[in-house]
């Protein structure tokens, strides 16, 4: 699988090249410039300094890495409640959930960085339909409570 393949293949290189280096690399992009942008005008949750914003990106890689763990073992349902969890936390404070899928642009391009030589179109088109779907099943605990009006 071309996702859990590139995982391992990024994962070594955040750990041998630092989870801080990641996070400088990710904010010089242009992709997460935009992110932080748009987030700024649509969110009415406030964590918004750089450092927080960096500090939400560290904790989607800890996020990731243990859906790629639910993906190698088969389970399926213990990822979605994980992703479920991680929906209901955000939309508790305010996040939007329309707004979930701004940072797939710049992980998608941060991946894309670190990984170089390795990265192709596959992964990139892998990549971003998998941070699709984990944003989709983060959005379902929004949709089941607004959905009933």
């Amino acid at each position: 699988m071309v996702i859990t393949r590139s995982w391992k293949c990024f994962y070594e290189k955040v750990c041998s090249f630092g989870v801080y280096e990641f996070l400088n690399l990710l904010t010089d992009l242009p992709e997460y410039e935009e992110a932080m942008r748009l987030i700024k005008l649509t969110s009415s949750y406030k964590f918004l300094s750089a450092m927080d914003f960096n500090a939400h990106f560290l904790s989607m890689l800890t996020i990731i890495e243990k859906c790629m763990a639910r993906l190698e073992v088969d389970d399926l349902p213990l990822l979605e409640d994980i992703l479920h969890k991680v929906g209901t936390d955000h939309i508790g404070r305010g996040v939007n959930p329309e707004n979930f899928d701004l940072v797939i642009p710049p992980m998608v391009a941060g991946m894309k960085q670190m990984l170089e030589d390795k990265w192709t179109e596959k992964e990139d088109i892998a990549w971003t339909n998998f941070f699709t779907l984990m944003i989709h099943i983060m959005q379902e605990p929004a949709w089941s409570t607004s959905s009933i009006t």
